[in-house]
């Protein structure tokens, strides 16, 4: 009879042969007896049976052990030098009988505080646990028979800790904002759901001014049936104020565009529903920041925080959530008309629209200078204004009907109003009044108005067309020996937008 191999550390040992039974006595019987040894650093050391001394072992070196006695417990431990992942081996040496594994071994992984890591049970055949994407630190490991009525006594099992440095990879423990993981924008990174209560968190400064989106795919080889109920993905600003979610994700999606500016931000990953976890489903994902000059940037909610229009460009604003407020500030350097328009982005559909934005144009002093409402395709106003800063608020036309998620464009266009001019000549004659006036520096027209008081009501009663002509001959439903009072705008008209310069002076005359 040849006992089983039992892993020994160096020393002085006993061997005691005894009788089996004294009823039944070898009296006179010879037995020759012999201690076989071999060095051998790849195998257990007892007694490694508690997790003050376990047997330490090299990370990608293949170690045996053996249970003995039915209480036997093998712990190991091993370290890690950087971060990476690392999934455990147990095999059978092909010494052993398979017929005598009974139940197999439980096998259970910890941190070095001794907190269970994954934990696997009645293994009796060999088995390679998921990949832990863990940072680089020691941990422990510990082999025992699933059931001393099944044992899979004095059975030589293999042991292997597999470990790699793959680039971009989550560390564990980033379950809190505060141990987030670090990472780069414009690079996919990758994680893993490791128990059904597994948060995952990432920090992120964006490096260029203009927007930024979150892709998150699941690797195709990942059992779609295992991504069960899937899992929630959110994003928060450096004050972890949440600023998108994305909600039982189970294949490749991609948020709207956020537009903000260079921060910091962080991301969290954890399942959907903790009782139908994504577990042991690897994920991947990145944060695609590209610059642009033409986005708002939040958050411009206030009107402290207004991001600047630039007269005769069109800029992007998104509607992240239903009460979002997107405030914008233009100047104006001199009098002049202005043209801003609103317009619904290609890629939103008419029902996501809903109900659609709204938008007001303050003066800086907060006095409403203009508004336009339910705008679902494009609404637009042209207004005359002087110099100064103005101020636009763009909100969603009501909460509860709001374009969620619906991408807008805002533009503006200016036209410098023509200098003043003046009514030079007036003369009546045979029910008629002749104009004339003084060519006004850059019109491309002008307005007559006329009026029977000098401080009433003035209506335009002609445009004359072209910036030659000074003069008009006014015959319309005029009473003879009545006044009338006439004064002349200029105006000028550049890309359909028309600015009209202050009146001149007011004549009056008598018709004759």
């Amino acid at each position: 009879m040849t006992t089983a191999k039992m892993a020994l550390p160096k020393g002085d040992y006993y061997v005691v042969v005894t009788e089996q039974h004294s009823s039944f006595p070898t009296n006179g019987c010879e037995y020759a007896i012999k201690a076989d040894y071999t060095v051998d650093s790849h195998w257990e050391t007892e007694s490694n049976n508690d997790n003050r001394v376990p047997t330490v072992i090299k990370v990608n070196e293949q170690y045996k052990g053996v249970h003995t006695v039915y209480e036997d417990q093998d712990w190991y431990k091993f370290t890690t030098t950087k971060d990476g992942k690392f999934s455990v081996t147990l095999s059978i040496d092909d010494a052993t009988n398979v017929d005598a594994i009974g139940w197999g071994w439980n096998l259970a992984i910890y941190d070095s505080e001794f907190n269970e890591i994954k934990r696997y049970s009645s293994i009796d055949r060999a088995t390679t646990t998921v990949e832990l994407p863990f940072a680089k630190g020691t941990y422990y490991l510990k082999v025992e028979m699933q059931s001393t009525s099944f044992p899979c006594l004095d059975c030589v099992y293999g042991i292997k800790v597999n470990y790699k440095t793959p680039a971009r990879w989550e560390s564990e423990y980033n379950d809190e904002n505060k141990y987030a993981e670090v990472i780069n924008v414009n690079e996919v990174w990758n994680g893993s759901t490791y128990h059904t209560e597994d948060t995952d968190w990432y920090k992120v400064k964006t490096t260029k001014a203009g927007y930024f989106q979150v892709e998150f795919t699941v690797p195709f080889e990942v059992d779609s049936e295992k991504i069960s109920w899937g899992w929630d993905v959110t994003i928060y600003d450096k004050n972890f104020n949440e600023i998108k979610e994305m909600s039982g994700v189970k294949s490749k999606v991609r948020t709207i565009i956020l537009p903000y500016g260079k921060d910091t931000f962080y991301i969290k990953i954890e399942p959907q529903h903790s009782s139908f976890a994504p577990l042991d489903c690897d994920y991947s994902f990145q944060v695609i920041n590209k610059a642009a000059s033409n986005y708002e940037s939040e958050n411009n909610d206030i009107k402290k925080k207004a991001d600047t229009l630039t007269l005769g460009k069109t800029y992007n604003g998104v509607t992240n959530h239903s009460e979002d407020e997107d405030w914008y500030k233009f100047k104006v350097a001199k009098n002049g008309a202005v043209k801003l328009e609103l317009k619904k982005h290609s890629s939103a559909s008419a029902d996501d629209i809903s109900w659609g934005w709204s938008y007001v144009i303050y003066d800086k002093n907060n006095n409403e200078v203009a508004e336009v409402s339910n705008i679902k395709s494009k609404g637009a106003t042209t207004i005359n204004l002087k110099k100064g800063t103005y101020y636009v608020q763009v909100e969603t036309q009501h909460s509860s009907f709001a374009p969620t998620e619906c991408r807008y464009t805002i533009s503006t266009k200016f036209t410098q109003a023509p200098s003043a001019t003046k009514i030079t000549s007036i003369k009546s004659k045979a029910k008629k009044v002749t104009l004339k006036w003084k060519k006004s520096a850059n019109a491309t027209g002008y307005y007559v108005y006329r009026c029977e008081s000098k401080n009433g009501e003035y209506k335009k009663i002609a445009t004359v067309k072209g910036a030659k002509k000074t003069n008009y001959t006014d015959k319309k439903s005029l009473k003879k020996g009545k006044k009338y009072y006439y004064k002349i705008v200029a105006y000028k008209t550049v890309a359909k937008v028309t600015a009209n310069a202050n009146a001149g002076n007011i004549k009056f005359v008598k018709v004759k």
